[in-house]
């Protein structure tokens, strides 16, 4: 039975446990377990390794000897090695006894530990440890802010940002900015959706820059099962050719590609976003404001499908444009808001109209379906069919 939780060891034991670990099955003695998780694994290696890892390390007189000290019954290396284990967390070594919940907490690693084991790490996985450029700090006599330095303490991998070990006194300003720039507090770490580049968040946010992409970019993620039926209602895509414009992430963008679409072309604007696109294989992906785009420019496509941004009727802007982007034959899935439904303005009205002479569907999305996306806001799916477009324009042109 272990005692009451408090940091036990020394660091040199903790950087000659680290570095000792090696793949489990090794002959010799008894060993004891050493797992570290994926998240840790991520952040120490700069991505190079992104999943679970199982070692195991040698149960050394000096690890026994601490076990000895901090737990009321007697354990030999056997013993050590059948009943407790070793678990690396952020920042932590944690030594865990198998028969029972809790452990303690190891010396905390320092940096120079922890990039020895990075390196440890890599080679036991068979994998190449990146290299990472020291951050550039400028010189100037007057002291660095609170905020900035306490960001610089910060590490990014992959799409989650880290807390440091060391106490921070700026953390609920912190927390507030990445909160704010879309990412999601997950035990001492902010994890981003999709795949944002916390790195990429974190520079922009130490060189001042303050992120809101909800409100600057009008960026609410479109849910798995939105997506789906926004697919869906365009039919068969095997062989089309598809758009996605204001694409963000590419959420809908990539139901298509899974769908056997022959190309897939995205619109987006937001640079951050654009750099999240060309990392996707199969997308042709076009920097731009989509409003500004024409079909002369990047030809017409089979099916069209979206979620543009609402302010300011943006959304019927965008769906207006879309159409002139339809192939005949072609079909427009998009999400939208409710406002234009009942709105007075000139545009809602005669957007209404529009609708209405050419058939369109219009399908209720439930409420809260983009609560985990950052906004309750009432959507809809609105379905337009290009040869009814096409129809209604002639039958003006007629008149």
């Amino acid at each position: 039975m272990m005692k009451e939780p408090t940091p036990i060891g020394h660091a040199d034991l903790t950087h000659a446990v680290l570095i000792s670990a090696r793949q489990p099955g090794s002959a010799g003695g008894p060993r004891l377990s050493l797992w570290v998780e994926a998240e840790t694994a991520t952040a120490l290696t700069h991505g190079a390794v992104s999943r679970f890892v199982a070692l195991e390390v040698e149960p050394t007189e000096a690890l026994v000897s601490v076990i000895n000290e901090n737990c009321i019954y007697d354990v030999t290396p056997q013993s050590a090695a059948a009943e407790y284990m070793l678990v690396f967390t952020p920042f932590q070594l944690v030594l865990k006894y198998q028969k029972i919940c809790g452990g303690r907490t190891l010396a905390p690693p320092s940096e120079a530990t922890r990039q020895a084991f990075a390196v440890r790490l890599c080679e036991i996985c068979g994998v190449a440890m990146p290299e990472v450029a020291a951050p550039v700090t400028a010189i100037s006599d007057e002291p660095e802010p609170v905020l900035k330095r306490e960001l610089r303490m910060l590490r990014a991998a992959g799409n989650t940002i880290f807390l440091p070990q060391e106490q921070i006194t700026e953390y609920k300003k912190i927390k507030q900015l990445l909160e704010k720039a879309g990412a999601k507090y997950k035990r001492l770490t902010f994890v981003f959706s999709g795949d944002t580049l916390a790195q990429d968040v974190l520079d922009a946010l130490i060189g001042g820059d303050r992120l809101n992409p909800q409100k600057d970019w009008q960026f609410f993620q479109s849910p798995e099962s939105v997506a789906d039926d926004v697919v869906a209602a365009v039919g068969p895509l095997a062989g089309k050719r598809v758009l996605e414009p204001s694409a963000g992430e590419g959420a809908i963008a990539k139901k298509a590609l899974a769908q056997g679409a022959a190309e897939v072309v995205t619109v987006e604007a937001w640079d951050a976003k654009v750099k999240i696109l060309r990392r996707t294989a199969g997308y042709t992906v076009i920097e731009r404001d989509f409003l500004t785009v024409t079909p002369q420019e990047i030809g017409q496509f089979d099916a069209i499908v979206a979620n543009p941004p609402f302010t300011g009727n943006q959304d019927i802007d965008h769906v207006m444009h879309m159409v002139r982007f339809l192939k005949p034959g072609g079909t427009l899935s998009s999400v939208m808001s409710v406002s234009w439904q009942h709105g007075s303005q000139r545009k809602q009205v005669e957007f209404r109209q529009f609708l209405a002479d050419v058939g369109a569907e219009i399908i209720q999305i439930p409420a809260g379906a983009f609560k985990a996306s950052g906004t309750s806001v009432a959507t809809v799916r609105v379905v337009i069919e290009a040869d009814r477009v096409a129809a209604l324009t002639g039958l003006r042109a007629a008149a």
